[in-house]
């Protein structure tokens, strides 16, 4: 993410990084930064910013054998990237157009607004902005 980023407006906070900058804006700020609103993203606005920024997938690593691994250390980080894979969901609640689907989470981008339910894993990088207690 840098000044340049075409799916980012520049932050009104200079000094600190991209990533400190957009967690430490206020929400409308974030909303301004990010191109979006508490009714997330347009259809039309969300196919723009794909075809911008790419699917929201990471290339699962090669499988190899376990003992490679050991012999190996750059296939470390593949073992890693494995076990990374196997957390992330296949979908996940994004508000389009004001009405909440349900997408694959490749189609998240960045502006959408995204809902996670207690005990969901985390379909995106994601920045709080609403949080309701439960206690149980």
């Amino acid at each position: 993410m840098s000044e340049s980023d075409p799916l980012i407006k520049p932050s009104p906070l200079k000094g600190i990084s991209d990533e400190q900058t957009l967690h430490r804006l206020k929400i409308e700020d974030l909303f301004t930064v990010l191109v979006s609103s508490p009714n997330g993203l347009s259809s039309e606005a969300a196919k723009e910013k794909r075809k911008l920024a790419g699917l929201n997938y990471i290339n699962p690593p090669i499988d190899v054998p376990n003992w490679l691994c050991c012999l190996l250390p750059c296939f470390l980080s593949a073992a890693a990237m494995k076990h990374y894979n196997e957390s992330v969901p296949d979908y996940g609640f994004v508000k389009r157009n004001g009405k909440w689907l349900r997408l694959d989470c490749i189609s998240i981008v960045p502006g959408d607004i995204v809902r996670v339910g207690k005990g969901e894993r985390v379909p995106a990088d994601i920045r709080l902005i609403k949080v309701r207690i439960c206690l149980f």
